[in-house]
């Protein structure tokens, strides 16, 4: 993923393909956030486009259970979001990591 800066933000995006051969359904973890020392609070989101997206530190999130096969082929978007009154980003290395599992239903 090739990075983005505008204002206050900071995204990348990238792609995935998906199958499951039954009723499944994918989880995406808790996400993490790494963030320079003394940088403002942030927000960071990671989206698989048509199947699940998490915004959450703290807690994980799940898609819809599929009905039988799937295949997707998709974007995935993730995003830093610093919400500060200067509407920039505090300078240094930022990343964002989650897990996603797929679970046979």
């Amino acid at each position: 993923m090739d990075p983005i800066a505008e204002g206050d933000k900071l995204s990348g995006s990238g792609s995935y393909s998906y199958v499951a051969n039954g009723n499944s359904k994918l989880e995406l973890s808790a996400v993490q956030l790494t963030a320079p020392t003394g940088a403002a609070a942030a927000i960071p989101s990671i989206e698989l486009a048509e199947l699940v997206a998490n915004n959450s530190s703290s807690a994980a999130a799940a898609s819809p259970e599929s009905k039988g096969v799937i295949r997707k082929d998709g974007s995935i978007v993730t995003s830093i979001l610093q919400n500060n009154s200067t509407g920039l980003l505090t300078a240094g290395n930022y990343a964002i990591k989650a897990t996603a599992t797929c679970t046979s239903l």
